[in-house]
């Protein structure tokens, strides 16, 4: 059990699922998420013998999956983001000019925030009406849930 001054309530999602793709044993999965970060942080896979025992009552043990603890709290933003390229990125296509966008992007990324380096959609590359070639994606970024 937690000690009181080690706890915060935060707006929180559970997922069961049973997933399936020829997984032996079969397992139930089990996900915890801060809503408020968009972030999940734990998962928990269980075979379904002991899941069984633990919905009846039963303590099992099972190996706990957590990552992204440092957002969990916090409040996920997100805004569009767009940025220029250079000359040679225009002369190249497809995943390509995707690769050159995941680059440039580092050069132009605000202090504290992250890009989804997501260019597939169409409008992630656009030319003004001066002939230059932008960039566009999502860029997110935690802050503290006040």
């Amino acid at each position: 059990m937690l000690r009181a001054e080690k706890r915060k309530v935060i707006e929180g999602r559970v997922s069961i699922t049973r997933p399936q793709g020829g997984r032996e044993p079969e397992v139930i999965k089990i996900s915890i998420e801060d809503v408020r970060a968009a972030a999940g942080f734990c998962v928990v896979e269980l075979p379904l013998a002991d899941f069984a025992r633990a919905v009846t009552g039963h303590v099992v043990r099972g190996e706990v999956t957590v990552a992204g603890l440092e957002r969990v709290g916090k409040k996920m933003e997100h805004r569009p983001f767009s940025f220029p390229l250079n000359r040679s990125a225009a002369l190249v296509y497809g995943e390509d000019r995707e690769k050159v966008a995941c680059e440039a992007i580092k050069q132009h990324l605000p202090e504290g925030w992250q890009s989804d380096d997501y260019f597939r959609s169409q409008d992630s590359f656009y030319t003004t009406e001066d002939g230059k070639l932008w960039a566009r994606t999502t860029i997110r970024r935690w802050v503290d849930d006040d």
